[in-house]
């Protein structure tokens, strides 16, 4: 699921569990050991998910639908891209 955006929270603020969800989770870089981890714990990504990986050191993107102005190189298959 996509992210919620940016949100300001002021001090003292206490956040629901969809905040949580939607502004932290949904939005963080998560890592995992190498692709095969990364698939195994993310069994429908969505678009803009970015992971990192450790065994090659490398940022990665998910990209769910061609769109030329976007996708790493105008890709035309969906699927995880490294970041430059």
């Amino acid at each position: 699921m996509a992210g919620l955006g940016y949100k300001a929270f002021s001090a003292g603020a206490v956040l629901t569990a969809a905040q949580v969800q939607g502004y932290l989770q949904d939005q963080a870089v998560m890592t995992f050991a190498s692709s095969a981890a990364r698939t195994a714990a993310i069994a429908a990504p969505s678009q803009g998910m970015t992971t990192y990986l450790t065994d090659s050191n490398t940022y990665w993107q998910y990209f769910d639908a061609y769109n030329s102005s976007t996708n790493p190189g105008g890709a035309a298959t969906a699927g995880w891209y490294p970041l430059s």
